[in-house]
This record gives structure tokens, sequence and C-alpha cells, in this order.
């Protein structure tokens, strides 16, 4: 689901086709500090997984933000950065329940756990450089 200024948009993708490529999900008109990217396994079928590698986010004209997720072991890592250079912070939402740790960097303020994981990026400086947490359910 994608909330933008005109509303909330669900796209849907099965990566079982072309899973190996970026899937534009559209283009949408964001307003500072009201918009996100919710990746969610309410209609996944019983043998299948919901798995986001990464969202890109396009500003019109610049390079993109990037979010990039792994997940195993217990684990949910989250890598973000704005080699834009443009946004002092992103804001980044994940409906991943049951976590219930967290390790960050310094830049990173994590908002909530529960039901859904929310944090900050403090991008400000960045040169475009990477910024991570690590979620844990123990």
């Amino acid at each position: 689901m994608i909330k933008h200024a005109g509303g909330r948009t669900t796209v849907r993708v099965d990566q079982r086709t072309n899973g190996a490529a970026w899937n534009e999900l559209g283009v949408f008109d964001f307003e500072a500090g009201s918009y996100y990217v919710e990746v969610n396994n309410d209609n996944a079928v019983a043998e299948g997984y919901v798995i986001a590698d990464a969202v890109k986010l396009s500003p019109a004209g610049a390079a993109p933000c990037s979010v990039i997720m792994q997940q195993r072991a217990g684990e949910l890592k989250v890598a973000v950065a704005d080699p834009t250079h443009e946004s002092a912070s992103v804001t980044v939402n994940l409906n991943q329940p049951g976590y219930r740790s967290y390790v960050a960097d310094d830049t990173i303020t994590v908002h909530q756990l529960q039901p859904k994981i929310s944090f900050s990026v403090n991008t400000r400086g960045a040169a475009g450089v990477s910024r991570t947490v690590t979620f844990r359910r123990a």
C-alpha cells in the first residue's frame, strides 16, 4: 500500500514473474512527512513468502533514496540511504510484527516496534552513506 498526496493506493506484485528486476508501482506525488510504502502479506498464498529486497523512491530529476531489507534467522536488517543528498530525513514503516528489540546507528530513531515497525533516519550530512538498523525477534 502506498500513502501519497492523493490518498492510498494498493499495488500487488507477484515476483515469481520478473522477480529479479525492479517492478514499478506507479508515479505518485508525496508531501513532506506524510508518505510511506507498506509491504505486507495480507493476500499471500499459503505456500508463498513476502519479501521486499528494496523499495526505491525516485524524486523527479534526482537519484533515488533506497531502503534495503534482509530477513533471516529471526533478524531483520534494514539499510537506508539518500544518494540525492536532498532529504534531511527518511521515515520507514514496515508491516513486520513480532520484533522485540533492535540495534541501530546513532542516526536512526525507532518510533515503535508494534504493531508495525516505524523509524526515521537522519540523512543530513550522510553523503549517501547507508545507515542500518537490525531488529530482533528475541
